[in-house]
């Protein structure tokens, strides 16, 4: 559709962003506080979204530029085709990381090495203007801003904030602690970015110590500079961790109570498998590790630290991994995602983008409604997959939408909806 058609958007998407409330802690227009509305929209909220996509090789995805809109796109296709290497590249741009693999070489088409990912990004008010790219080359990543190459991942990290919602989110509920350590850890950043830097330097620390006890008879004064760093991003990270949670428990608890029709509690907890100590501090750890040194040495693996922590997820004060049904367990994923974007919007003061991938088949009709009446109404830039546009016409509650369709790999766009 021409320009007129896409100002049509734009004016209606403003319109649905005018008629609503406060979601970012002020007071609303009718007086109500964000707890009441921990969804609704501010008038102090900055929407960034992007304004133009470029893909290079990305899986089957073949090279392609998109100009998707600052409201709602919906992408449609058959099973196989590459819907989801679209939504998987827009997270791989905002988090530098895959929400499918841990092995970056994946990432490009079969016959290449190489991917990339660009993106235009653009505040609504028309101020705020930035390239972002990531660039994967024999799976090495390496992050743009604004054409220049970043210096780390951890300066990369955070220019654009994003929530996914994907059908592995299920298994975060009942799955293996590293499945929760690492959804909480990725919002934990999404919403404080600073925290990356202790979670990125404990990674690195934690993987040099487990090489050196790896190797055959390893001086146990060589691992002391390790647990010095270990025991300080350590402590960092268990605080970090322990306030997140009680905010994200805040929210996820007002928003569980509008899914479940206020039948249910959620509660979230830090489960560590150290030693018991009354207060945690970093000389504490570091003690620990001292004492865990001939264990270590025999297991040839880092014995005290986070990276054994797991999340306890509770619904009405049972253990969601033994009690939740499936069906529960999927409300829990949706409150705990939706209370992310909160939070987000509250300490970043910007709408992060949402990606939806496979949502009309994994969620019965109830919580999809629930879930996109709470995402669409507030004109955050929101990018839904489909196998087919029919029955998302019926759940986007009139809000204008986007249409692309995906076959073979060729993302081709379709009229407004």
């Amino acid at each position: 559709m021409g320009s007129l058609g896409r100002e049509d958007f734009r004016l209606r998407t403003m319109s649905r962003q005018s008629e609503s409330s406060c979601r970012c802690g002020c007071k609303s227009t009718s007086g109500k506080s964000a707890g009441q509305h921990p969804l609704r929209f501010c008038s102090t909220l900055i929407e960034m979204y992007i304004e133009r996509l470029r893909l290079y090789n990305f899986r089957n995805l073949a090279d392609a530029e998109l100009h998707p809109e600052p409201g709602v796109n919906l992408i449609t296709g058959q099973n196989g085709q590459g819907k989801t290497n679209l939504i998987e590249a827009l997270f791989v741009l905002a988090t530098g990381k895959s929400f499918r693999t841990s092995n970056h070489k994946e990432l490009p088409s079969r016959d290449s090495k190489e991917a990339s990912v660009f993106a235009d990004v653009r505040s609504h008010d028309g101020e705020r203007l930035f390239e972002l790219g990531l660039a994967i080359s024999a799976g090495k990543r390496q992050g743009y801003f604004n054409k220049k190459r970043a210096a780390s991942l951890i300066e990369y990290f955070g220019r654009l904030a994003c929530v996914a919602f994907y059908p592995q989110d299920v298994m975060i509920i009942k799955g293996a602690p590293s499945l929760r350590r690492r959804f909480f850890d990725r919002h934990m950043a999404g919403c404080f970015p600073s925290t990356l830097e202790a979670l990125s330097r404990y990674e690195k620390a934690l993987m040099a110590k487990n090489a050196l006890l790896s190797e055959k008879g390893t001086e146990p004064s060589l691992l002391d500079p390790w647990n010095a760093i270990l025991a300080e991003y350590g402590h960092q990270i268990r605080m970090q961790r322990e306030r997140f949670l009680a905010r994200l428990s805040e929210q996820a608890q007002a928003i569980l109570k509008t899914l479940s029709g206020d039948r249910e509690v959620l509660g979230l907890s830090i489960l560590s498998r150290d030693p018991a100590s009354e207060i945690i501090t970093a000389e504490a750890i570091l003690e620990q590790l001292h004492r865990a040194k001939p264990a270590e040495l025999r297991q040839k693996k880092c014995l005290i630290g986070p990276h054994r922590d797991d999340i306890l997820i509770t619904l009405n004060g049972a253990d969601s991994r033994a009690y939740a049904s499936q069906g529960q367990s999927r409300s829990l994923i949706l409150a705990l995602k939706l209370a992310t974007i909160s939070l987000i919007e509250q300490e970043r003061g910007e709408a992060p983008l949402i990606l939806l991938d496979d949502v009309d088949s994994e969620l019965d009709s109830e919580r999809a409604q629930a879930l996109l009446s709470l995402l669409l109404k507030d004109g955050r830039q929101t990018f839904i997959t489909a196998t087919s546009a029919e029955r998302m016409m019926g759940l986007r509650g009139g809000c204008p939408v986007k249409h692309f369709e995906v076959a073979s790999g060729q993302i081709m766009p379709r009229n407004y909806l």
